[in-house]
């Protein structure tokens, strides 16, 4: 299987420190970073030069991750069925809610495949106006 790295960004959580300890334990804890707080900047960086996204929340509003995601040219790994699909449309890889094995065959797949930048992805998150979204 391939390896990356795994970031965590948003507000810090108590589930941080057992990922931690769990990646440690597997030999892998240089590879998990957490990131929170992070400027807009940052974190348009790291969708940009990111392989994937993984925004698979049992419970999700309208998924702002998602569009950044997509706009910044980065293919988001979403919850099938969900507000996360939804918005993802067909330029997201959708695995079943709370199916591990799945996302890491995601993950796995994208990170073996090469980048590969979907114009039409970003101009699918770019048709998510305020106005459009707010309808």
């Amino acid at each position: 299987s391939v390896v990356g790295h795994v970031v965590f960004t948003g507000s810090p959580s108590p589930r941080w420190a057992p990922l931690q300890e769990f990646a440690g334990g597997l030999g892998l804890g240089d590879r998990i970073h957490f990131l929170p707080n992070l400027s807009d900047l940052e974190l348009a960086c790291l969708y940009r030069h990111g392989r994937a996204t993984a925004v698979i929340s049992p419970s999700e509003g309208f998924s702002l991750p998602v569009l950044e995601s997509l706009a910044c040219g980065t293919t988001p790994i979403v919850t099938a069925d969900s507000a996360q699909s939804e918005v993802a449309g067909d330029f997201g890889v959708q695995v079943p809610a709370g199916n591990h094995l799945a996302l890491v065959e995601a993950l796995n797949n994208l990170l073996a495949a090469p980048p590969i930048v979907q114009p039409d992805a970003i101009q699918h998150a770019r048709s998510f106006t305020w106005d459009r979204t707010a309808q």
